[in-house]
């Protein structure tokens, strides 16, 4: 992440957002952001490109300042 600008997320994954309905390389997330792990349920794990999140996981990442908001979207409910 070449800004240096990096901030570290925790993110919960809730019902009806977009991030449930792809795998992780499909995620349409800015180039600026590094999924590290995936925890549910005081479980940790390193993630495949071919996992799916699901309500309930919560998300560690590594973002650039800059691109936060733009990766906040795929985590809100559409239904806002």
């Amino acid at each position: 992440l070449p800004s240096g600008r990096i901030g570290v997320y925790d993110l919960q994954v809730n019902e009806d957002v977009p991030s449930t309905r792809f795998e992780l390389y499909q995620l349409p997330q800015p180039v600026a952001c590094i999924v590290l792990a995936l925890k549910r349920h005081d479980f940790d794990r390193l993630h495949g490109a071919h996992d799916r999140l699901q309500p309930g996981y919560h998300v560690i990442m590594l973002v650039e300042e800059d691109a936060a908001d733009e990766m906040l979207t795929v985590f809100q409910s559409e239904n806002r």
